[in-house]
């Protein structure tokens, strides 16, 4: 059994979710968004599950979220040793990093590690229970794709932005 620290956003108290709304900031506009005006709705309709990681700080009250969903992957876009070597059908399941965000205030501190492990945690589950292949993430800029190449993504061929990482 594994143990987690984030935790699911339908779990969080309304209070809590207002705090990290107003004190929360990653450094990107789009993530900032999407936790204040988005991410209550994606998790309410089940779109888009999120999974938050508080901190003791009353200034900086949250650490940073993940956010994942499922999906499927064309495998045409995968580089062609790996699709030789995996023998895939032309689609596969996948879990898709849809949003991670880590706050300015605890950037380089091993926060975005945490979180990775889980998600890759969470991959294995989906994977036992489901399928997954692949976890997949469209990074929003060359800055992240380096980044999500330290955990061994790969670009896929067609959208160098868009990185597959066998689970």
């Amino acid at each position: 059994m594994s143990v987690t620290l984030a935790i699911p956003y339908a779990d969080m108290a309304k209070q809590e979710i207002n705090d990290f709304r107003e004190k929360f900031d990653c450094g990107e506009p789009s993530l900032n968004e999407y936790l204040v005006q988005t991410m209550g709705q994606h998790n309410k309709k089940g779109i888009t599950p999120s999974f938050l990681l508080p901190s003791t700080d009353p200034l900086h009250p949250l650490i940073g979220y993940y956010s994942l969903t499922h999906g499927q992957l064309d495998c045409s876009c995968l580089a062609e040793t790996t699709q030789k070597k995996l023998k895939l059908p032309s689609t596969v399941p996948i879990l898709r990093l849809s949003r991670l965000a880590i706050d300015k205030h605890f950037k380089k501190s091993g926060y975005g590690k945490i979180l990775m492990a889980e998600v890759f945690h969470r991959a294995q589950i989906s994977k036992q229970n489901g399928g997954c292949v692949f976890i997949v993430v469209d990074a929003l800029n060359n800055d992240a794709k380096l980044y999500y190449e330290k955990y061994g993504f790969e670009p896929t061929v067609n959208n160098p932005l868009q990185l597959y990482l066998k689970v």
